[in-house]
């Protein structure tokens, strides 16, 4: 098993050091608004014969910490929580952390990161109740309160169970809230 050494401990805290004083980073408590998501897609594309439909619902909460940081581009980190469910039965819960990243006045980007339980019923078996949600999501801004977008995500167990074959999905998504 391989471990975090020192160096690379040392390492991560002085470039933490050193973004801070570049960038001046808001410690502070900020609330941007909250973001409400739904989607609908496909699930574990890049299996053609395993290819069902998924839907999401999710939500990204405030307060956001950490806004401030590369100016108006970035509107900081936050938590989120959600589920999602594909038409074979199986279907995922979890909460995790996103970004808000402003690329210009009309694109939102909102990556993420996530734990959950997943059940399996008559979908994929993806080794295990303990399951891992990493998201990239690209949104365009209608107007102040709606985003249409894509999300790529993929759920894997990263080893925690003997079997990880993980899954990858893509949603067509529509995000609103107040002030986006």
């Amino acid at each position: 098993m391989k471990t975090f050494s020192g160096k690379a401990l040392a390492v991560t805290l002085l470039c933490l050091a050193i973004t801070t004083k570049t960038y001046a980073i808001d410690f502070s408590v900020t609330s941007d608004s909250n973001f409400f998501t739904l989607g609908a897609g496909l699930y574990d594309v890049t299996e053609p014969k395993d290819i069902s439909f998924v839907g999401l619902i999710d939500y990204r909460f405030t307060p956001r910490m950490f806004s401030g940081l590369f100016h108006e581009r970035f509107h900081g980190m936050g938590p989120l929580a959600g589920i999602l469910a594909n038409t074979d039965g199986g279907y995922y819960g979890f909460g995790g952390l996103f970004l808000d990243i402003r690329w210009n006045e009309k694109i939102v980007i909102l990556p993420s990161l996530a734990v959950g339980g997943y059940a399996q019923s008559d979908s994929k078996d993806l080794g295990g109740v303990l399951q891992f949600k990493t998201e990239f999501y690209i949104g365009y801004k209608i107007n102040e309160q709606n985003l249409l977008g894509v999300s790529l995500q993929h759920i894997s167990n990263a080893n925690f169970h003997e079997d990880n074959p993980g899954v990858n999905m893509v949603f067509f998504t529509w995000t609103y809230g107040g002030g986006l």
